[in-house]
C-alpha cells in the first residue's frame, strides 16, 4: 500500500498484517478509514476473529483458564460468561462495593496489537456514554499489565429475549411494552449519534420484573466526526469495532458468521449507507417475531437466510404479519419496520418508540372504555335487578293483602 487514499478493499494479506499490527500508521490509517465504511472488509476481519476463537476453543484456549487479576475484582467462582472473537466476559466480584459484576477482557493473542486495543475499548466507551436503564451500563476500563484491555459492566441476570417470547400466548401485551422498552433504549442511542447494527433477541436480556437491557455493542457505529479519546497511549477511539461480546462458547465460529435473520436488505447487501433506518429494520424483525413467531427470513441455513435478506424476500413475512391474530395496527407497525424501502421505514427508533407508545396508549384507552362499559352494564343489570326485586315485593305484599282481606270477609260473612 501506498500513502494516496485506498479505494479498493485490502488484499487478505494487507488485513492479517492489519490485525497482526505489522503496518505503519498511516497505512493503519487507510485501513481503519476504509473498513469504517466497508462492510464487507468488516465482516472480513469479524470472520477471522470468530475463526480464530473457534480454534483456540477447540484447543483448549488458556484464555477461559485463566481468568483476569484485577486490583478491586475477584473471580470466585472462575465462571465465564461467554466467549467471543475478541474476548471473554466473567464473573467477577467488586470488593470494593460488594457487589457481581461482570468483565469483558482482550484474548491474549490480541493484547499486543493496539489498533484491536483502541476497537476494543472503543465499545466500553461508546457503551459508557449510552447513559439510559435499559443499556447495560460501564463501570471501569483499562488494561491489565499483560497488555490486554478489559472492561467491567453490570452483570445482567435474567432471561434472553427469545427465552421470554416464549411464554404463553395470551401474554402478549407485556411483551409489547418490552419491545417499547427496547425501542426507548436505540431511540436513545440514535439521539447520541450511534447505531447498534447487531439486534436481535441474543443481544437483550429480560430481568425477572420486566426490565430490560441492550448488549453487544461491538458492531455500534457512531456518526460523527471525531470522538473523545480514549486515552493517549491508544490514540483516537475507532469509531466502528468489529467484535460481537458474549458468543456462546458451543456455537462453532461457522455459527457467527454472516447474516442472521434480522438483519436489514442494506446491511446484507454490504452497503455503505447504513443508518438509524437499519437499526429500525432489525427492530422490526424482533417485533414479526414476537407477534408470529418467527422472524422476517425463515431459511434453514445461514446461506438460504443471506440470500432471502440480499433480496428483500419479504412477502411471506408480510403476509405472517397480515394473517396473524395480532391487533392489525400493531402488525401495521412491523410492516412499515422491515419494509425493503429503507425510506418507507420511520426515520429512527424515536420515531417507532412513539407509534408503539401511541398504539398502547390508544389500547389502554379502549380497553378503559370497555371497563368502563362492562361497568355500566353491570350497573344497569344490578339496579334492573333490585327493580324486579322490590316488584316482586310489592306483587307479594299485594297477594298477601288480598288474601287477607279475602280471608276477613270471608270470615265475616260466616259470623253473621
Amino acid at each position: 500500500m501506498n500513502n494516496v487514499e485506498m479505494v479498493s478493499c485490502p488484499t487478505q494479506i494487507q488485513l492479517c498484517h492489519y490485525l497482526n499490527d505489522e503496518l505503519e500508521n498511516h497505512e493503519v490509517d487507510q485501513i481503519e478509514e476504509h473498513v469504517e465504511n466497508c462492510k464487507c472488509c468488516e465482516a472480513r476481519i469479524k470472520r477471522h476473529l470468530d475463526r480464530s476463537a473457534f480454534l483456540e476453543t477447540q484447543s483448549g484456549d488458556k484464555d477461559l483458564s485463566s481468568p483476569p487479576e484485577l486490583q478491586h475484582y475477584r473471580c470466585l467462582e472462575n465462571e465465564v460468561l461467554g466467549c467471543g472473537g475478541f474476548g471473554v466476559v466473567w464473573k467477577m466480584k467488586d470488593i470494593r462495593l460488594n457487589r457481581d459484576v461482570a468483565v469483558k477482557v482482550m484474548k491474549f493473542r490480541d493484547s499486543k496489537k493496539i489498533s484491536l486495543v483502541r476497537r476494543f475499548l472503543s465499545e466500553a466507551q461508546i457503551c459508557s456514554q449510552l447513559t439510559h436503564p435499559f443499556i447495560i451500563p460501564i463501570y471501569d476500563m483499562g488494561q491489565l499489565s499483560d497488555g490486554r484491555g478489559y472492561y467491567v459492566m453490570k452483570l445482567v441476570e435474567g432471561v434472553g429475549l427469545n427465552e421470554y417470547f416464549e411464554k404463553p400466548v395470551g401474554q402478549w401485551m407485556p411483551k409489547i411494552q418490552i419491545f417499547g422498552n427496547i425501542c426507548q433504549a436505540i431511540a436513545h442511542a440514535h439521539t447520541k449519534n450511534v447505531i447498534h447494527r447487531d439486534l436481535k433477541p441474543q443481544n437483550i436480556m429480560v430481568g425477572s420484573y420486566g426490565e430490560i437491557q441492550v448488549m453487544d455493542w461491538g458492531l455500534a457505529k457512531v456518526f460523527r466526526e471525531k470522538s473523545a479519546s480514549i486515552n493517549d497511549q491508544f490514540g483516537p477511539p475507532c469509531q466502528s469495532v468489529m467484535e460481537r461480546a458474549r458468543q456462546a462458547m458451543d456455537k462453532t465460529a461457522e455459527a457467527a458468521i454472516g447474516t442472521d435473520p434480522y438483519t436489514p436488505p442494506e446491511q446484507a447487501r454490504n452497503a455503505t449507507t447504513t443508518d438509524s433506518r437499519s437499526d429500525v429494520f432489525s427492530l422490526g424483525a424482533i417485533l414479526c417475531q414476537l407477534l408470529t413467531g418467527s422472524p422476517p427470513y425463515r431459511g434453514t441455513t445461514q446461506r438460504e437466510v443471506q440470500r432471502m435478506a440480499i433480496n428483500a424476500e419479504l412477502a411471506e413475512a408480510n403476509s405472517r404479519l397480515s394473517q396473524s391474530s395480532a391487533d392489525p395496527r400493531i402488525a401495521s407497525i412491523a410492516k412499515s419496520c422491515i419494509s425493503a424501502d429503507p425510506n418507507q421505514r420511520p426515520e429512527n427508533a424515536r420515531e417507532l418508540s412513539d407509534s408503539i407508545q401511541g398504539f398502547i396508549n390508544d389500547l389502554e384507552e379502549e380497553l378503559q372504555q370497555e371497563r368502563i362499559q362492562n361497568e355500566r352494564q353491570t350497573q344497569r343489570a344490578l339496579e334492573e335487578y333490585k327493580r324486579r326485586k322490590i316488584k316482586r315485593a310489592f306483587l307479594s305484599i299485594a297477594v298477601i293483602l288480598t288474601l287477607v282481606t279475602l280471608l276477613s270477609v270471608l270470615y265475616l260473612l260466616q259470623n253473621r
